[in-house]
């Protein structure tokens, strides 16, 4: 019996932050980047926010939109970011998909930083808020157990109505951008340096992630259920980050699109509308989700 007992191999000792998550890897990875984008996103934004009036955000028309970013980057995607880790790290699945979409806001915003504005000093900070960001939330993508995370949720899930939502919102924004382009090339001019940015990442990559994350969901595929989570938290913090940035640019002086703006408004209200009951969905487990 003794020598049985030496025989036996050590058990090999896996670190999953909570049982009841619905993951099949350790996810520790990614809760060290998060904290690392927190104290990079805290440094960066209120650098901003004390400096980049004064010259340092260039070109000088993008400063109202980016101050304005700052602000919800401070006070909003901060705050959600480490809540939602934190809910996470108890057991949360609603915590989880928060905080999955907390990630991919972060690194598309960071990636205008990256080159949208002037060199400076902070530019190897968003490189590296724009990375870290992106593979934090690969990290927990692919250690999601997909057909786990799906029988988590109920049937009051809302599947045809968010996926819709989302097959909209892509083919809304996607005609909006075609329009755009189409009628600069037929004026003969170029676009300016923001809206070609934004065309370029949401075509590549926002766009298509977005429809067929809508089409997943209403198909009620497992993957759809996970991405619908982050694309929501995503379209949310998007427009309101939009609607932030309108105000500071027609604070500063430059005129303000009142359509476009209460477009962005209704979109955030729509978003987030729709993630209560999407959230709400997921079974809750006692000391774990509220």
């Amino acid at each position: 019996m003794r020598h049985a007992r030496l025989a036996t191999p050590p058990t090999r000792l896996v670190v999953v932050p909570h049982r009841a998550l619905p993951l099949k890897e350790d996810v520790s990875f990614a809760f060290a980047l998060t904290w690392l984008v927190a104290a990079l996103l805290i440094a960066s934004s209120m650098r901003g926010l004390f400096h980049g009036w004064r010259s340092w955000y260039d070109p000088a028309p993008a400063v109202p939109a980016l101050l304005g970013q700052d602000l919800v980057t401070l006070f909003v995607a901060v705050p959600f970011l480490i809540d939602s880790m934190r809910r996470a790290r108890r057991g949360s699945t609603r915590g989880l998909l928060c905080w999955m979409g907390a990630l991919f806001y972060i690194a598309y915003f960071s990636y205008f930083y990256v080159v949208g504005i002037g060199l400076d000093v902070f530019f190897p900070v968003h490189i590296a808020l724009t990375s870290m960001s992106m593979y934090g939330l690969l990290a927990l993508f692919f250690a999601l157990d997909l057909r786990t995370l799906q029988s988590q949720f109920d049937g009051r899930t809302p599947t045809r109505l968010i996926g819709g939502f989302l097959i909209a919102s892509a083919l809304g924004f996607g005609v909006m951008w075609l329009v755009l382009t189409i009628s600069a090339l037929a004026a003969g001019r170029e676009l300016d340096q923001v809206s070609r940015l934004v065309i370029a990442i949401d075509g590549v990559v926002l766009l298509p992630l977005t429809f067929v994350g809508g089409v997943w969901l209403w198909r009620r595929l497992p993957l759809g259920y996970a991405l619908a989570g982050v694309l929501l938290v995503k379209l949310a913090a998007t427009f309101l980050t939009l609607v932030a940035s309108s105000a500071t640019t027609w604070l500063w002086g430059q005129t303000l699109d009142a359509m476009q703006t209460s477009a962005y408004a209704v979109g955030m209200v729509c978003a987030l509308a729709l993630e209560g009951p999407y959230l709400r969905s997921v079974k809750a487990r006692k000391g774990a989700e509220t």
